[in-house]
């Protein structure tokens, strides 16, 4: 009986002990991007090959490769994978010794660009897709979104012009959220903007702002807005 007490005791603490070693940081670990996204290896050959030759400028947020790290909607924690965002399609792209391939987004919580000097860490939210947390308050959250639009390219109208090419042009949306709430677009003018804070600055959200003088455009004084009223 205790011969079968000791084998059952030594099944369990392996079992245990597994778990354990799968769940570190509270993340399990996945063997690779491709167990995750493809376990069956059914479309283990279906390669990235989008390009915009045509179109100056880039639809990344970086050109280089960067290694990273994705989160899975299992929970699962995927280290030490090469990473591009195309952030013009919204797409996350890993790169493998044969070639580089999408990520579906159904898949991923989010990701981490890491590089030297910086890691840009971004969410998935259905509505808006990737998009990173900037202002984290108790109350008052801010999201950042990159975009990159086309800027038509236009037709020589001389002799001494030519065509110019369409080409890529940066842009930024934010969105913001109360308590944790659904993502709600942030307006870009001043005046919608404090009507958002009006909410939280029974005195006046404008004359609040100019007193600290904090510009309500800017990304680090609504920052600095969020810390005096302890949003």
């Amino acid at each position: 009986m205790r011969k079968k007490l000791s084998i059952t005791l030594l099944l369990v603490l392996a079992i245990c002990s597994n778990l354990v070693s799968q769940t570190v940081g509270g993340y399990g670990n996945a063997a690779s991007i491709q167990d995750v996204i493809d376990p069956s290896y059914q479309n283990s050959n279906a390669f990235y090959t989008k390009t915009y030759n045509d179109i100056e400028g880039t639809a990344f947020l970086f050109d280089e490769w960067s290694f990273g790290k994705v989160l899975t909607k299992g929970q699962q924690l995927i280290n030490d994978v090469k990473l591009k965002y195309n952030i013009f399609a919204d797409v996350l792209i890993y790169k493998e010794d044969e070639g580089a391939k999408e990520i579906p987004n159904k898949v991923i919580q989010g990701f981490t660009i890491v590089l030297p000097e910086k890691e840009y860490e971004f969410f998935f939210y259905p509505k808006v897709k990737y998009v990173q947390k900037i202002i984290d308050g108790d109350n008052f959250q801010l999201y950042k979104k990159y975009k990159k639009n086309i800027q038509k390219g236009q037709a020589a109208t001389g002799y001494n012009s030519g065509n110019t090419s369409d080409k890529f042009v940066d842009d930024v949306l934010y969105y913001y959220s109360l308590n944790n709430s659904e993502l709600s677009l942030f307006p870009k003018r001043k005046k919608d903007r404090y009507l958002i804070f009006s909410e939280m600055i029974p005195s006046g959200s404008k004359k609040w702002f100019k007193s600290k003088k904090l510009n309500i455009s800017k990304e680090e004084d609504i920052k600095k807005a969020v810390e005096l009223l302890k949003l």
